[in-house]
């Protein structure tokens, strides 16, 4: 069962695990809410663990004040419903305490967006609502103007994040993705490194070409498939908005996860297969898909490929900072040397090799290769934790790497390929 498909209270209940267990929020802080087309309010209750919510702890208030449910609703429910009565095209509120948004909201500084192409696209703006207290009118009408403003992100002055959206799905992973953003702008900058600002990567334009699904995939080899994206999930290696995961089945055929869909809800069904140029009826593949296409055409060595905006790798992409694998031999032997491509050169973008199967795409994302989908996954988590390693290095005066001698030894000791 997908997602949106379940009742709006069991829609919060998970929601609100969801925020809790991937660290967004503490077990007393924040508060989600969902407005039917009737104007009723589900609310997340007041004083219930955060960690055990479930649907039946879900409060709802109807448009004449009725309080139905065996909780008090959220002592925030005023901004609530000062968001929904000013805001008509807004179904779904999600508020959080996010480490990171919670250090901008200390700082009062504004996420610098713009330095990640899918980011800006998917945020363009974000504002600040003044500080008021908790629970307040005050704050309900600081935040509700902001709103009016036509603002959908609203950072609340030494406080957290609000996010308005046309459902909760959707809140959610602009939250997600906008957290993963913070953390890499805030670890670019506790290393003093200097910002880039190259263009937005754009794929080439494309008709799709469909054909009826005849084909039999492994359901083994789905199931795998599934089982890597998830686990990417986990690990916030990829986020739900944004991660692309792709293996090649036959010479001129490709798996891909599909366009827009939160990649926490996917299941084999979802895939697209992607046949000689075509894809079935009904189905979308990411708009990656053609790039994917182009660096299997050219290599026949990578069957796998993994794009996606990883939190400590992204720092390289949005700096000028090189990425030295040279710190232990894990990292070297797997990533090898790793590149940095413009977004406007295509063709070395693509030029992704068992001999350079990593490559940072400034400003925009992070491509790992594989010649299988596991090894791909193996990759760019070595890849992450080496970035996190390296980030955490830079405190110190000095950085020390394993030596030529020892880099010739390596390489011919060890094939990771």
């Amino acid at each position: 069962m997908k997602f949106l498909e379940y009742s709006f209270a069991k829609q919060i209940a998970l929601t609100m695990d969801r925020i809790y267990q991937n660290g967004l929020t503490t077990t007393s802080g924040g508060n989600i809410s969902v407005c039917d087309k009737h104007g009723n309010i589900f609310i997340s209750p007041s004083g219930v663990d955060k960690g055990k919510l479930e649907e039946q702890d879900i409060m709802k208030i109807s448009p004449n004040g009725q309080i139905i449910g065996k909780h008090k609703p959220s002592v925030e429910f005023p901004f609530h419903q000062h968001i929904y009565q000013v805001r008509s095209d807004i179904k779904a509120i999600v508020h959080a305490h996010p480490p990171g948004l919670v250090a901008l909201s200390a700082a009062r500084k504004n996420p610098m967006t713009h330095l990640i192409g899918a980011v800006k696209n998917l945020i363009p703006h974000t504002t600040f609502a003044p500080y008021a207290l908790p629970g307040s009118k005050d704050l309900g009408e600081n935040i509700a103007n902001e709103f009016m403003k036509g603002f959908n992100v609203v950072l609340m002055e030494n406080h957290g994040i609000v996010i308005g959206a046309k459902n909760l799905q959707e809140a959610f992973l602009i939250m997600e993705v906008l957290e993963h953003y913070v953390l890499t702008e805030i670890k670019a900058l506790s290393v003093k490194s200097q910002f880039t600002q190259f263009p937005e990567f754009h794929y080439k334009p494309y008709a799709l070409k469909h054909y009826e699904e005849k084909s039999v995939i492994s359901k083994d080899i789905m199931d795998e498939f599934i089982y890597l994206v998830k686990r990417a999930y986990r690990l916030k290696l990829i986020s739900g908005y944004y991660g692309v995961f792709s293996l090649r089945v036959s010479e001129h055929a490709f798996l891909i996860t599909p366009h827009q869909m939160d990649l926490n809800d996917i299941d084999i069904n979802d895939l697209v297969l992607v046949n000689n140029g075509k894809v079935p009826y009904g189905k979308y593949p990411d708009q990656a898909w053609t790039m994917h296409a182009d660096i299997y055409d050219k290599n026949k060595d990578i069957n796998a490929l993994i794009q996606t905006a990883s939190i400590h790798s992204m720092v390289y992409t949005i700096t000028t900072n090189s990425f030295d694998t040279r710190i232990i031999p894990e990292g070297y032997i797997m990533l090898k040397e790793i590149r940095k491509c413009l977004p406007e050169s295509y063709l070395d973008i693509i030029d992704i090799s068992k001999q350079r199967p990593v490559t940072l795409v400034q400003n925009n994302f992070v491509l790992v290769a594989g010649k299988t989908l596991f090894q791909a996954f193996d990759r760019l988590e070595v890849l992450e934790f080496g970035a996190n390693s390296l980030l955490m290095a830079s405190q110190y005066e000095h950085i020390f790497q394993i030596n030529d001698d020892e880099i010739k030894l390596i390489d011919n000791s060890f094939n990771a390929w």
